[in-house]
């Protein structure tokens, strides 16, 4: 046997080896993934006394929930270890949740064979004034059943599912993970992500800025009596049942399709490589550019069209009243009708 031959069956051999050495370990922890994580997390639970208006949380790697205390008292679950230990304290009026102990970095903390660490913090109301949320790579979740004057979320690659309602203001940014907001009402709303999506559903607000590059935003059933901005780089933007006083969106090579959408003042879309779908929809002005992407689609009123497109075909109704229509193309043709909206 030459000596190719012996790397090759050695090299079996070992895998083979390493192989039943793994069954074995699996089978001493029961199959039990969890059990070899190189973190022995526990559960406890620190009582929150003393009243307060505002909740500020510093978080790591923890996820972070809130639930309605059942029983009226305030306090905290944490899933931690002994160099995890997280604080709660009330002082000025604010509730301060936050780690105090030393994090070591651990290799198995991020793979799937350690249950990563959580906060559930238990509040015996459901308004609140200011809540503030900072954290790195934890998931963060919200119920519709708190109400806030304001919220402030920053997350580095964790998701984000807000559904509390707020008076005020609602600033949510995540650079990675994804973005869902579903409630009745807010003054601003302001949502930006790099490679996550947003997806914002079944509310109403005072103006509404969404911001993503690699992701996509998707708007449903949603009414803003001030401005909407929707800006996305490579992500695709779906817009449907929606109303607003004027609505800007910027995009690269992500296009946008807008179903259902009625504006009372300016449509003003801009796209380089994407397309430019609408469907039932309406505005008093319309401005629509793109250079390489067509547009297509139907309108609800008559307008002045005026379209131009220099290599595209160009189908649009001839009418002479009504606002103004104003759709550019270099390459992109350009297609569209007047419908009813029944």
């Amino acid at each position: 046997m030459n000596k190719k031959k012996k790397a090759v069956v050695t090299a079996m051999f070992l895998i083979v080896i390493g192989l039943v050495i793994g069954l074995g370990a699996l089978a001493a922890v029961g199959f039990d993934f969890g059990r070899l994580g190189s973190v022995n997390r526990t559960a406890n639970t620190y009582d929150i006394s003393g009243e307060f208006t505002d909740i500020s949380v510093i978080g790591d790697i923890e996820d972070i929930s809130f639930v309605k205390s059942e029983d009226g008292s305030c306090r905290m679950e944490c899933y931690e270890s002994e160099d995890e230990i997280h604080t709660a304290r009330v002082e000025n009026g604010t509730l301060t949740i936050e780690q105090t102990s030393q994090r070591k970095w651990r290799f198995f903390d991020f793979t799937l064979f350690s249950k990563g660490p959580y906060i559930t913090v238990y509040l015996p109301g459901e308004a609140y004034s200011a809540l503030n949320i900072d954290t790195d790579t934890g998931d963060v979740s919200i119920p519709a059943v708190f109400t806030f004057v304001s919220i402030d979320i920053e997350v580095t690659t964790g998701d984000v599912t807000c559904n509390a309602d707020a008076i005020g203001a609602v600033s949510i940014s995540a650079s990675t993970g994804d973005v869902s907001r579903a409630v009745s009402g807010a003054d601003t709303l302001s949502i930006s992500t790099s490679t996550g999506s947003i997806d914002v559903s079944d509310t109403s607000a005072n103006s509404v800025t969404l911001k993503a590059s690699t992701g996509s935003i998707k708007v449903l059933n949603t009414a803003c009596t001030g401005d909407m901005e929707i800006n996305e780089s490579t992500g695709r933007s779906t817009l449907e049942d929606v109303t607003c006083a004027n609505l800007s969106s910027k995009g690269s090579t992500g296009g946008i399709t807008l179903k259902n959408v009625v504006i009372s003042g300016t449509l003003d879309i801009s796209r380089s490589t994407g397309s430019v779908r609408l469907e039932k929809c309406d505005a008093g002005e319309i401005y629509i550019k793109t250079d390489t992407g067509s547009v297509k689609g139907s309108l609800l009123s008559e307008k002045v069209f005026i379209a131009r497109s220099d290599t595209g075909s160009i189908h649009v109704p001839d009418t002479i009243t009504g606002g103004r229509c104003e759709v550019t193309t270099d390459t992109g043709s350009i297609k569209l009708e007047l419908v009813s909206d029944e």
